[in-house]
């Protein structure tokens, strides 16, 4: 009977890394069994906001989040380990929040008239441990450098079409004799669709067809760029 040597090996601190085994054997000689990818220790657990358009809420002079009214933003579960994804997540939102959509890490939500407060989230990780996260948001005091307008899909992620709207995030006016054009480009940045003079705030999008993935909308309205990512299933 061939006989195998055997190794421990102790790990101090967290991160993460590989491990690669080789067996000794009378018979077959050395052999290399494949490389498995781990992490060592628990993630760290954090929140990522943005606007749907891609731009990044960063902290304010006293290191707080700052959050604007009557805005759009995305808030995504970031941890730091690929190999420790996290899932049944349960967001609690305020209830003067309105909530978009949520999918996958992501909540999408409008402040609405209340932009200091706190969001949390519930979850498990891949060793079934709960962990939790809250973020309180104070009320910014720079939103006038935001963009004019944002974006909403619903459905986000589509199965056969979605309803994108156009969302005023200042006191600008968005009426029915607003002209304005979409162009829609696939994860590679190809052009998929373009669609001219567009009136009113909301576009039907028929998605039946269209491979799976993420894809960039960009919108121009009274001179402005505003982008949003709409999801395919």
């Amino acid at each position: 009977m061939d006989k195998s040597n055997i190794q421990k090996m102790h790990l101090n601190g967290s991160g993460e890394g590989w491990i690669q085994a080789t067996v000794n054997s009378a018979s077959c000689g050395s052999i290399i069994l494949p490389r498995a990818d781990v992490y060592v220790g628990t993630p760290e657990y954090t929140f990522r906001v943005t606007r749907p358009d891609g731009y990044p809420v960063t902290n304010d002079e006293y290191g707080n989040l700052s959050f604007c009214p009557n805005t759009n933003y995305d808030i995504m579960v970031y941890h730091s380990s690929n190999y420790c994804p996290v899932y049944d997540l349960v967001w609690t939102v305020p209830s003067t929040w309105t909530t978009n959509y949520s999918s996958g890490y992501t909540i999408s939500i409008n402040t609405n008239e209340d932009p200091y407060n706190s969001i949390s989230v519930d979850g498990k990780n891949c060793c079934n441990d709960d962990f939790n996260i809250c973020m309180y948001f104070e009320n910014s005091t720079t939103c006038d450098l935001y963009p004019t307008y944002s974006m909403i899909f619903s459905p986000n992620p589509s199965l056969s079409e979605t309803i994108m709207t156009i969302v005023p995030n200042t006191e600008s006016n968005f009426d029915e004799t607003t002209v304005w054009d979409i162009e829609i480009y696939d994860s590679m940045r190809n052009l998929k669709s373009r669609i001219s003079n567009l009136k009113g705030d909301r576009r039907t999008i028929n998605t039946s067809g269209w491979n799976d993935g993420v894809y960039i909308v960009r919108a121009r309205v009274k001179g402005k760029i505003v982008t949003g990512k709409l999801i395919v299933k």
